[in-house]
């Protein structure tokens, strides 16, 4: 069957679609060509926002960008195709359809991968840095009863029945109480610094030094601990107001791992002069203040007082979850964002997971795991030859068709990854490449050596025998290689015939 199409046009000969996309002619047959595109069909035409080749075209994940290609266009001044260059820029790209900012949106977890159309390449979140195991709980609750009568301060309601924040970790030492430094608004009453499991922050109008006076509405707080070496006696460790604009000021510091020092602090959040309740944050930084958008964030809990300046609730009410009650500052930002009602676990730039928020806040409890370190995650970017789970990477060799050279036709051995065959007394790359020579060779008749080695920025791989038959062998065993033990950059491989072999 024959048939004369022109140029750009399509046309359909035995049920198969062929367009002439172009043809340079020339007065010799030889020179001339033309570009045919066959198939089912041939061509198709897309409108900016179709479905890409091959995606769902009712919910696509990614579908066509195009702008302006009929125009003559104008120079691309930042290289990034955005259309404030101009309004005739020409646009011809892929973009996804999807967007993945709430739970509903079924978001890429750890072993899961976003795929690029037709599973080009995959960006898969592959690890977090930082293993479950070493994360630590903290708790913040309210208590109505907390014993504080060993602490022997009679001058202030800290007895038996005390209305208090309770703080408690899972880490031992995970509390680095640094002595404080006396003031107008902070009392000093132990002079070392102090690690424990337990601590708590009682409210009253004095503290426990009756040093530090304040009122029904502007409450001076005291800090009390178990030590490690008396973890049966809750002692006094200082106290603070709020009246001297005291946010900057340290209660205490987690030591969690890796994360101490001035990772995570927890801080006044507000004057207590311009609120009805006590604002207390957690002040998180990274080790390298880059490593944390903004340089820094916040939780935020909210602490109702009752008429006697003590504790009453977290947030307005008691057992109640309240939005405002527990609040996350993203780095960069300086607005809440409300968690308190929130039922699902959220987890912070730096990596603490706020453990269901709404359940913990209707008990009046504030529940963390603090990671042993900033919380990086391990980003891959893969082709269709290798498979993410989670927690790990593999990947399965691709395929590919090596081109055959003579050693003489090799000018300069690290432009290339090399299988080399043959020992130096048969290949003059073995010698230059992995530095043997002929009179050194020390394998016997049935032995032959496999060695990987660095090539320059590329790698070398040597197969060779003692004998044509031992190399044959060798040869055999790395097509084979998922049937002998190869690991390591070097393996003898044994054997008297090409089906005795043995990979030591």
């Amino acid at each position: 069957v024959s048939k004369s199409i022109s140029t750009s046009s399509t046309s359909t000969v035995n049920g198969v679609e062929i367009t002439v996309d172009s043809v340079i002619s020339r007065n010799e047959l030889a020179e001339s060509s033309a570009i045919i595109i066959a198939g089912l069909q041939a061509t198709e035409s897309y409108a900016d926002g179709d479905a890409y080749v091959g995606e769902d075209t009712d919910d696509p994940m990614w579908v066509w960008d195009i702008v302006g290609l009929q125009n003559a266009g104008i120079s691309d001044t930042n290289g990034d195709c955005e259309t404030s260059d101009g309004t005739a820029n020409n646009i011809l790209r892929v973009e996804n359809n999807f967007d993945m900012n709430d739970d509903s949106d079924n978001p890429t977890g750890v072993g899961q991968c976003i795929n690029l159309p037709n599973n080009y390449l995959s960006v898969c979140l592959d690890s977090l840095s930082v293993a479950e195991a070493d994360y630590k709980e903290v708790v913040m609750e309210f208590k109505s009863d907390a014993d504080l009568s060993d602490s022997n301060c009679p001058n202030t309601a800290a007895d038996t029945s005390a209305p208090a924040i309770y703080l408690s970790t899972t880490q031992s030492e995970g509390f680095d109480l640094r002595a404080f430094t006396n003031g107008t608004t902070v009392l000093a009453n132990v002079s070392t610094n102090v690690k424990s499991q337990e601590v708590w922050l009682f409210a009253d109008n004095i503290d426990c030094g009756n040093s530090l006076v304040g009122s029904a509405t502007e409450p001076v707080v005291s800090v009390f601990y178990k030590s490690v070496d008396s973890p049966r006696k809750v002692k006094f460790f200082g106290a603070y107001n709020g009246t001297g604009g005291t946010t900057s000021f340290n209660i205490l510091r987690l030591n969690v791992g890796n994360t101490k020092d001035s990772n995570i602090i927890l801080q006044p959040a507000v004057d207590f002069t311009t609120q009805s309740n006590i604002s207390l944050k957690w002040h998180v930084v990274a080790d390298t203040l880059t490593d944390l958008h903004g340089s820094a964030e916040d939780i935020w809990t909210q602490w109702d007082f009752d008429g006697s300046a003590n504790f009453a609730a977290l947030g307005d009410s008691l057992t109640t979850e309240e939005a405002e009650e527990l609040q996350w500052v993203p780095g960069g930002r300086f607005s809440r964002t409300n968690l308190g009602t929130k039922d699902e676990d959220h987890r912070t730039s730096y990596g603490i997971v706020i453990v269901d928020p709404k359940g913990s806040s209707s008990s009046d409890k504030v529940k963390l795991l603090v990671p042993g370190d900033q919380v990086m995650a391990n980003v891959v970017i893969k082709g269709s030859s290798a498979t993410v789970t989670s927690g790990s990477t593999s990947y399965v060799p691709t395929k590919i068709s090596p081109v055959y050279m003579k050693a003489s036709e090799v000018s300069d051995p690290t432009m290339f990854n090399l299988i080399v065959v043959g020992g130096p007394c048969a290949n003059s790359l073995a010698a230059s490449v992995f530095d043997m020579s002929c009179d050194d060779w020390s394998f016997e008749e049935g032995e032959a050596v496999v060695k990987l080695v660095d090539n320059g920025n590329k790698v070398a791989m040597l197969v060779a025998g003692t004998t044509a038959l031992d190399t044959q062998r060798a040869g055999k065993a790395v097509a084979s290689s998922e049937n002998y033990a190869f690991s390591g950059s070097e393996k003898m491989v044994k054997g008297a015939t090409l089906q005795d072999i043995t990979v030591e």
